[in-house]
């Protein structure tokens, strides 16, 4: 018997690919690994990334308060006080009346007001993960955090530079 003659035994013969040299695909081992380090990678990007989703919410609450401190203070060129609650100033047209929506992350009310005092509130509302309230008053000064599970996480970003 020849060299030639011999054959590999069964389940050991090499396959011939169907188009160029080696171009046989991927095994399902190599698939699963690749599938798995993508996992591991979206498991550590998920935290920061809800992260900075709420910090835009924060950002988005305290650029709606600063609307507010504006119109409250057009509301008092014109009537001589600030204006009780959100409904008077949407009346006024002064605030869109989006503010008020439902849908948005967080409610905006105005608690008190005095003939030279105001202050007005964002709440965050409608997640179990965060919560918190921020604080604008008459001089346009935001105050308060946002939680992560009761954790003190994140303070609005948005500045805003009266002038």
């Amino acid at each position: 018997m020849t060299v030639a003659g011999i054959r590999r035994p069964r389940g050991t013969q090499r396959r011939e690919a169907d188009g160029p040299a080696g171009s046989r695909g991927f095994s399902l081992l190599e698939v699963m690994v690749v599938v798995t380090i993508m996992g591991v990678f979206a498991a550590i990007a998920a935290p920061s990334f809800r992260r900075a989703v709420e910090r835009s919410h924060a950002d988005m609450a305290a650029a709606n308060l600063q609307t507010v401190w504006v119109a409250q203070r057009f509301y008092r060129l014109d009537h001589g006080n600030y204006a009780p609650d959100l409904a008077t100033l949407e009346a006024a047209q002064l605030v869109e009346p989006t503010v008020r929506m439902a849908s948005t992350p967080y409610t905006y009310a105005i608690l008190s007001t005095e003939a030279s005092t105001f202050t007005a509130t964002a709440t965050r509302v409608g997640s179990n993960v965060w919560s918190g309230t921020l604080t604008l008053d008459q001089d346009g000064q935001i105050a308060g955090v946002i939680n992560e599970q009761g954790i003190p996480t994140i303070a609005p970003g948005y500045l805003f530079t009266k002038g």
